[in-house]
C-alpha cells in the first residue's frame, strides 16, 4: 500500500517553483510508493492577467483571487484522508495563517516549504515565523532560507531545486559556426526583468565589439537599448530546445536579501543543456558555479563584459565549461536522486519507514 501526500502549491505546472519542486516529482515518487497529489491555488489565468494593464489587472484579481481561495477551502476539507500535507509558501497569501493553524492540529500536522525569501514581502515576516513554528517540519531550498527558519522551526531540511535530466539530451548540441550569430540567453518570468536590465551597459558595450543576439525566453520584452533582443515565448515543451541554442546563459542578480534566497534554477537549466554561464556571485550562484571551471562569476559591469567576451570568442572554452556544468547537475541536482530523499522524508513524517 502506498503513502499519500497532498501538496498545496502556489500554481499549476505553469509556475516554475511548483513545477520544479512538486509536479516533476509526481511520477518519480509514484515509482517509489508515494502518491503525490498536487492542489494548486492559481492556474494559467493568473499569469495571463499579470500582463494586463492597470486598472484591469487589479479588477481581475479582485474576482479571480477570492474564487481561487474558495476552491482552496474546499481542497483543505478534502485533505483528511492523506498521510502528509505540504504547504508551498502559504495557503492563503495576504491573509492570516488560520488555515495553517487548523492543519497544525491534525494528527500529523503539516510541512511548510518555501524556496524564496517570501518573509521579505509585505506583511509576511511575522506570518512566516508563526507558520515555521506551527509546522511539523520546514523544507527550504537553500542554506540562506534555512537560517531564517531555524530559530522558529522544530525541524528544518534543505531540498535544492533539481533538474529532470531525462528531458535534456545527454550530449551537447552540435552548433555550426559559419553564418550563425552567437546567442546570449536568459529565461525567466517578466517580473525579473529588472535583474536582466541591470546588464544594459555591459551588453551595449559588448554589442559594439561582438555580433550577438540576446535571446529572452519569457512573456514580454525587457528594456535594453543598444542590444539586439529577440523574445521567444516560453512553453514547457519547447524550453529545452531553446536553451540548447544558447552559446552562453546569464543569471544576473542584485546583491540583496531577496536575491540571496533564490535557488539558482536558471543556472541549473543552462548547465543541464551543456551551456556555460556567467552569473552574479549572489546566494547559491556562488556554490553552483565554479569560477573558471564551469562558468564565470561577475561582480561588476567590467567583469560581465570581459567574461561574456571571453566565452563568445572561444568555442573550446564554451564546450569545456558546458561539459563541467552538466556534470555538476548530474552529481548534485538530479531530480531522480532528490526524489529518493523526498520519499524517505515523507515516510519518516508518516511514521512508516518500512513501506
Amino acid at each position: 500500500m502506498s503513502l499519500r501526500a497532498i501538496a498545496f502549491t502556489k500554481t499549476t505546472a505553469i509556475g516554475p517553483s511548483s513545477r520544479y519542486r512538486y509536479v516533476q516529482y509526481q511520477a518519480r515518487l509514484a515509482r517509489l510508493g508515494v502518491e503525490l497529489v498536487v492542489r494548486p491555488l492559481f492556474g494559467a489565468f493568473w499569469f495571463r492577467l499579470l500582463r494586463w494593464p492597470e486598472p484591469l489587472r487589479s479588477l481581475a484579481k479582485l474576482v479571480y483571487a477570492p474564487f481561487c481561495f474558495a476552491v482552496r477551502v474546499l481542497q483543505c476539507f478534502g485533505s483528511r484522508a492523506t498521510d502528509v500535507v505540504v504547504v508551498e509558501h502559504q495557503l492563503f497569501p495576504y491573509l492570516p495563517a488560520w488555515g495553517e493553524a487548523l492543519l497544525a492540529k491534525r494528527r500529523l500536522g503539516y510541512v511548510l516549504e518555501f524556496d524564496d525569501a517570501i518573509y521579505l514581502t509585505f506583511a509576511h515576516r511575522a506570518k512566516l515565523e508563526r507558520m515555521c513554528a506551527s509546522a511539523r517540519m520546514v523544507v527550504v531550498g537553500n542554506e540562506f532560507l534555512a537560517q531564517f527558519a531555524r530559530p522558529h522551526a522544530r525541524a528544518v531540511e534543505i531540498s535544492p531545486t533539481t533538474i529532470d535530466l531525462a528531458r535534456y539530451p545527454a550530449s551537447p548540441p552540435s552548433r555550426t559556426t559559419s553564418g550563425r550569430r552567437l546567442v546570449i540567453g536568459w529565461i525567466g518570468l517578466p517580473y525579473n526583468f529588472d535583474a536582466l536590465e541591470s546588464l544594459a551597459a555591459p551588453l551595449c558595450e559588448l554589442a559594439r565589439e561582438v555580433d550577438f543576439v540576446l535571446r529572452v525566453v519569457s512573456a514580454g520584452a525587457p528594456s535594453l537599448p543598444g542590444v539586439d533582443v529577440e523574445c521567444v515565448p516560453w512553453t514547457e515543451d519547447g524550453e529545452v530546445a531553446v536553451i540548447r541554442e544558447f552559446d552562453v546563459g546569464v543569471m544576473p542578480l542584485k546583491d540583496d536579501e531577496w536575491s540571496r534566497g533564490k535557488c539558482g534554477l536558471k543556472i541549473l537549466q543552462y548547465f543541464a543543456a551543456f551551456v556555460p554561464v556567467v552569473a552574479s556571485p549572489v546566494g547559491v550562484n556562488a556554490s553552483i558555479v565554479d569560477h573558471g571551471i564551469n562558468g564565470f562569476l561577475a561582480r561588476n559591469a567590467d567583469e560581465w563584459r570581459s567574461s561574456l567576451r571571453s566565452l563568445l570568442a572561444d568555442p573550446d572554452l564554451r564546450a569545456r565549461f558546458g561539459a563541467a556544468g552538466r556534470r555538476r547537475v548530474e552529481e548534485r541536482f538530479d531530480a531522480d536522486r532528490e526524489a529518493v530523499r523526498i520519499a524517505e522524508r515523507i515516510r519518516r513524517l508518516a511514521g512508516d519507514e518500512t513501506r
